[in-house]
């Protein structure tokens, strides 16, 4: 709408769409692009059932609009935001080191492949190894959840390194506003209704491939089983296998550093 200095001004909020992305999953995540896809790894250790749950809330009522799992994933999928401008953002303080004092939410909280922790420089990726690419067009990236433990990589020709906590659950927020809609595609096939803005209701929608186990049989398994290497089933395959940074944690936790959800910062997914 337009205000009396004739200055453009967003309609007021009235739905939301809160996302979350738990697990193996590589988030391709930059403000400067004008989306975000979303990697979700073919490989993965068993029992790590990789599924999208879409959920509508309205007067404290839930309703499962969708539930897909993994093995019904399409190659591509969308949630393709229809409104005047959308926009992907990130949340982020004034300055970020891993091991002071950080905003929880900051979306630096997690791993980045390409960032100055890691390789240093865009890596390649390919995209055969993702089951599936979720691309979407808006929204507020942040951290959700961080580990319990800390992450140590393992560098070529360097002592073991730990950096400290990392995100293992990342979110994302979108606002609409009035006549603003949301498609999610499954491939070819689009989820009807649609997510509409619509006075007292508001989404979720949680993408995730974590592990089933939960309590001591998670704990048992080997401190050496660090789900982050199935990473490289995606990315730097171009490397020599001893010039990639390994990883390690120096108990289980829950959450847990080995289950982090990764980032890569500037290279495409090739969706």
């Amino acid at each position: 709408m337009q205000t009396k200095k004739g200055v453009t001004k967003e309609s007021a909020v009235v739905s939301t769409i809160s996302i979350t992305f738990e697990g193996l999953l590589m988030l391709f995540l930059n403000d400067d692009k004008p989306f975000c896809d979303v990697g979700i790894l073919k490989a993965v250790p068993p029992k790590h059932p990789a599924r999208i749950l879409i959920i509508k809330k309205k007067g404290g009522i839930s309703e499962t609009l969708l539930d897909l799992p993994g093995d019904r994933f399409e190659e591509r999928l969308w949630l393709d935001v229809h409104k005047k401008s959308p926009d992907i953002k990130v949340q982020k303080g004034l300055t970020f080191r891993r091991k002071s004092k950080n905003d929880a939410d900051d979306v630096r909280w997690s791993l980045d492949f390409e960032g100055d922790e890691m390789f240093e420089e865009p890596i390649k990726v390919d995209k055969s190894g993702f089951r599936s690419i979720l691309r979407i067009n808006d929204g507020k990236f942040s951290t959700i959840e961080r580990s319990k433990n800390e992450l140590i990589l393992l560098k070529p020709d360097e002592e073991p390194l730990t950096i400290g906590e990392v995100a293992t659950k990342i979110g994302a927020n979108i606002q609409l506003g009035k006549d603003d809609v949301a498609y999610f595609s499954n491939g070819v096939h689009i989820l009807d209704p649609p997510l509409s803005a619509e006075a007292g209701v508001n989404y979720e929608i949680q993408v995730s491939q974590v592990e089933a186990t939960k309590g001591k049989a998670k704990q048992k398994r080997p401190l050496a089983d660090v789900d982050a290497e199935y990473y490289y089933t995606v990315v730097a395959g171009d490397l020599a296998p001893s010039r990639r940074i390994h990883f390690g944690i120096p108990a289980r936790s829950t959450p847990d550093a080995s289950c982090l959800t990764a980032v890569v910062g500037e290279s495409d997914s090739g969706f």
